[in-house]
């Protein structure tokens, strides 16, 4: 399913189905997920930044999970491989923390059951009763989904950190007491998912936030969780390498003939100027953020697009210094007309911003 020549641009869609159906540009990421299903992780991790392509990844695997229409995936590199025909489809849950929001911290159990009793709507499941713990009311839900297709589930968790960095916002802040009683309910909560895969009842399951908040246990109970986050084999797998932003060409070159004497060269020279900067892992491959370059072609000129592109980046330097600070080499490593240099260790920044 190519894009045409001038394909909508998907600049907030992270909803694969429909993205895909519409005929909007895709960046082809399902490589990535082939590989992970390859290597047979049941309980895999992603921290990347906000607005990077974490949601749309989740969508892809609820998609190619539900294998509602597998014309959905033609072209792409899991249909490509013969890979698609090989992945059986799977009763999943997919609860999504991203609207979240922590009032105090006695709402936390409230919040989980919440989103539990959103996907029990969604499945058509029975709610959740009020009267059981937030893991409780997890287990029940993904046993009933289970047993009514017959098969071990899906769990897909989209910004499971959401409710923590709503909490470490607030003004005034939560006490010592009402941080680790949030923590305690949450570090239960996800405890439930190794009991699922204890019990045969989980096939996969698939994380993912801004941080990987250490030094508190969160994910103590999965002993087996495989962090992707730094591994160099998925050091692109959200985010727009170089190689990736050609889809694009058409709208480079559309905007370069209307604002004559603008060159596609040029918009190309400016983008990867100000967005090709971050940098995952060790490998030395840096990519683009998403939703930042996918904005880039509606600038109705350079001027335009580089006041925009300035704008971004200052912000995605001062999310890098302090969102994103409990994971190591996180951060942009050509952020435009700055720098960023350094390590985080153990949680604080252990580098600085300078002047190109």
């Amino acid at each position: 399913m190519p894009p045409s020549p001038l394909a909508p641009l998907a600049l907030d869609d992270a909803n694969f189905v429909a993205l895909r159906a519409a005929g909007q540009i895709y960046v082809d990421k399902t490589a990535y997920i082939q590989r992970m299903l390859a290597a047979r992780i049941r309980y895999a991790f992603l921290a990347r930044p906000r607005r990077f392509g974490k949601s749309l990844l989740v969508s892809t695997l609820r998609a190619l999970y539900a294998r509602q229409n597998d014309d959905l995936f033609q072209g792409l590199a899991i249909q490509k491989s013969g890979c698609l025909s090989q992945v059986a489809p799977r009763p999943t849950l997919t609860l999504d923390f991203s609207n979240f929001a922590l009032n105090h911290p006695e709402s936390i159990e409230d919040r989980l059951r919440e989103a539990v009793g959103e996907q029990c709507a969604v499945l058509n499941l029975p709610a959740p009763a009020p009267d059981i713990s937030p893991g409780a009311a997890l287990f029940a839900t993904a046993v009933r989904l289970g047993q009514a297709h017959g098969q071990p589930v899906v769990v897909l968790i989209d910004e499971y950190d959401a409710l923590i960095t709503h909490m470490l916002s607030k003004d005034p802040p939560f006490s010592a007491e009402g941080q680790a009683y949030v923590m305690d309910h949450l570090r239960a909560f996800y405890a439930t998912l190794k009991k699922l895969g204890q019990q045969n009842l989980l096939a996969f399951t698939f994380i993912t936030g801004i941080t990987r908040v250490e030094g508190a246990g969160l994910f103590s109970a999965l002993n087996n969780l495989v962090d992707l986050s730094r591994e160099p084999e998925y050091a692109a797998i959200c985010g727009f390498t170089e190689a990736e932003t050609r889809i694009f060409e058409a709208h480079l070159a559309a905007i370069a003939r209307a604002h004559p004497p603008l060159s596609a060269a040029e918009l190309r020279r400016d983008l990867r100027h100000y967005y090709n900067g971050y940098q995952f892992t060790t490998r030395d491959e840096q990519v683009y953020n998403p939703v930042s370059y996918a904005r880039a072609p509606l600038m109705a000129n350079a001027g335009a697009c580089a006041r925009h592109a300035r704008r971004s980046v200052s912000a995605a330097v001062d999310r890098s210094r302090v969102a994103l600070l409990p994971v190591p080499l996180y951060a942009p490593a050509r952020a435009g007309p700055e720098r960023c240099t350094g390590q985080y260790v153990s949680g604080k920044f252990a580098g600085q911003v300078r002047s190109a």
